[in-house]
């Protein structure tokens, strides 16, 4: 089944914005912040760079079929902790706005090629996009803790 004119419309629209933006995904400062538990939980749904993942991986899930549709962004969700664990306990990948971005465009690309995958792959896939996102927050967290 091929998507309706004004779907492609909208995923061209989203992968174009996500490569041709990429300021859009500098949503993290680079150093440690001060803000608390609060700010941290609605940075997915106010920062550009995490909203558009979200988007665009829990999309991708929906054309992977009905157990993808779970199992892909629940990895997702569980690589950006993992991520933002191993970067709070110090190793944390260089350029971590880079993979933001790409990951951003990559999930783009996966929608609008409407990519199939397995439950298994989808989910690896997602995972391993979504590790940079937890990242940037584990490195940002607060001195504090996360619940500070």
């Amino acid at each position: 089944m091929r998507p309706s004119s004004s779907r492609r419309a909208a995923l061209t629209l989203m992968t174009l914005t996500a490569t041709l933006w990429p300021a859009a995904a500098l949503a993290h400062g680079g150093g440690a912040h001060t803000h608390g538990l609060l700010d941290g939980l609605l940075h997915p749904i106010t920062g550009l760079d995490h909203l558009a993942a979200m988007l665009l991986a829990g999309l991708w899930a929906s054309q992977l079929g009905e157990r993808a549709q779970w199992a892909a962004p629940a990895a997702f969700a569980a690589s950006m902790l993992g991520g933002a664990l191993v970067a709070r306990a110090g190793v944390a990948p260089q350029g971590v706005e880079l993979l933001i971005a790409a990951s951003v465009a990559v999930l783009g690309m996966l929608l609008a090629l409407r990519a199939k995958a397995g439950v298994l792959a989808g989910a690896l896939v997602l995972g391993a996009l979504a590790w940079a996102h937890g990242a940037a927050h584990g490195v940002e967290g607060p001195a504090v803790g996360f619940a500070g």
